[in-house]
Formats: C-alpha cells, structure tokens, sequence
C-alpha cells in the first residue's frame, strides 16, 4: 500500500485506471453472440487468454479442466495462441480465436462468454478482465495481483487462493448458480461504466493536470 511506504507515503497518489471504448466493448445479446460463433446457446462458455507463458495462469486452467465435472455443456474461447487446449477435444467445444486485433471479434467473444478466467500470478492492471467487465461478464482472478482491486472483488468478479483447487470449485459454483453469475455481470458492468469509460480516463488526466497547474501558479 503507497500509504505504508516509507518512501512515498508523503507524496498525493493519483489513482487513474486505464479507459476503454465503451462503444466496443458492451453488452450485446449473448444467445445471439453464441450462435455467430458456431455454439449452442445452452451451452456454458468460459474464455481466457491461452499462452505457454506460465505468469498467465494456463497451467491452473488446464488443471482445472481436467476435474471439471459438471452436467452442462462447456465451450472453451481461448485468445492469443492456438492448440494449447487439443487434450480437451473430447470433453469440450473449443475455439482458439489467436492473436487477434479485431476489437469486434473480441468483443462478440466476450458476450458470448459467461465466466471470464484470468487467473495470472502476476499482474499490472488486467485490461480483458476490464473488457470482459465491461461486456457484462463476472471475472474469475487469483488473489496476490492487482486484478482483485481491477475487478472490484467480489462485486464485479471473484479472486480466489492461488491455486487450481479453488479455481476449479469457483467455476463450478458459477457454473451452476444461474442468479450469482449474471447478478455478478451486472454488478460488473456498472463498475466498467463507472471506472473504466475511456471518456472518464481523459478526463481524469485533465483535472489532475489542471489541478497541478493552479498549485504550480500559487
């Protein structure tokens, strides 16, 4: 915490969380969101971001998977690299999107996506929890980075112990309460609309630069 820091505890911490186009990334009808990408709209799709580098997380997801034992239907939306998942081809729908710069394509994927997994070690900011956040989605992150305090847990998402164990029960749990997982998208989406619109972003820049300005000039 900057207030416990002997070394910055005496200077004003302004805090200023990254914006997004909320005209790209918003809710948009899920069902329909699913059927464009070729999945049932029944089914459960969990999305993550998929890459050898460990600090992402995958290690715990796939860990997670392999106990996964639900009576729903999973689909498994995977960005950034392709094939890290073929050991699940036999239990779950997946589509690996790649690198993709195609904001639409991202976003539809969000909406088609009903738990967000972003279990990094190690973590800056987290900008597709922010994303899916603001597409409506509940965010699942590990305590111990700076994703807790991204996705305001635990109203906008959940962070849970490091570990796959107590990723794994949280799926579950929003897998099977229907009212917790789309009450915690609500509550995330609002939090994106109040904290992460990229108007509020500039904005919030010009006020502390205004603000510095009139103290300079006293």
């Amino acid at each position: 915490m900057a207030e416990e820091s002997p070394l910055i505890n005496r200077f004003k911490i302004h805090h200023i969380p990254y914006g997004l186009d909320l005209n790209v990334f918003k809710p948009t009808d899920s069902d329909k969101a699913k059927l464009s990408m070729g999945i049932n709209p029944s089914t459960i799709v969990l999305s993550f971001r998929a890459t050898i580098r460990g600090l992402k997380g995958l290690p715990y997801i796939i860990d997670a998977l392999k106990k996964l034992d639900v009576n729903s239907k999973i689909c498994l939306i995977t960005f950034n690299e392709k094939d890290l998942l073929n050991q699940f081809e036999d239990k779950f729908q997946i589509l690996d999107l790649g690198w993709t710069e195609d904001t639409e394509l991202i976003s539809r994927a969000y909406n088609a996506t009903d738990i967000f997994l972003m279990p990094s070690t190690a973590e800056a900011f987290g900008m597709m929890a922010a994303e899916a956040m603001a597409c409506g989605k509940p965010v699942i992150a590990f305590k111990g980075t700076s994703l807790p305090e991204v996705i305001f847990h635990p109203k906008g998402g959940i962070a849970v112990d490091q570990s796959s164990e107590a990723l794994l029960k949280q799926i579950e749990e929003l897998i099977s309460n229907k009212e917790m997982r789309e009450k915690m998208g609500e509550n995330a989406l609002q939090l994106a609309r109040e904290h992460y619109d990229i108007n509020t972003y500039v904005n919030r820049h010009i006020d502390l630069y205004e603000d510095l300005i009139q103290k300079r000039k006293r």
